[in-house]
């Protein structure tokens, strides 16, 4: 078991290193990555979404949480713009299919 906080890892580190480790996660195994970051950083970073959207293809990411509820439940309607880009940009994509 490893963890990567991916806001404060280069992005050359996160492409070169942490990715190519998760690719070589197979649907059988049973190592895990944990892979912490910020929603902005998740919201900003497309090389990351691209990656988890590819595992999960793969069938190999097994799990996404978020843990921004006490936000919408304190500001509601002024929820993080952030939170609204990856409905569109991730969430929409990971869940299509009813997972």
């Amino acid at each position: 078991m490893e963890a990567h906080h991916l806001d404060e890892i280069s992005a050359w580190d996160q492409n070169s290193k942490i990715f190519p480790r998760m690719h070589a996660i197979g649907t059988q195994s049973s190592s895990m990555m944990f892979l912490l970051c910020s929603t902005q950083h998740l919201a900003d970073d497309s090389d990351i979404r691209t990656a988890l959207i590819e595992y999960h293809t793969r069938r190999t990411l097994r799990m996404v949480a978020i843990d921004e509820a006490h936000l919408h439940t304190m500001h509601g309607r002024t929820f993080r713009e952030c939170i609204r880009v990856l409905r569109d940009v991730f969430f929409k994509t990971i869940f299509a299919d009813g997972e």
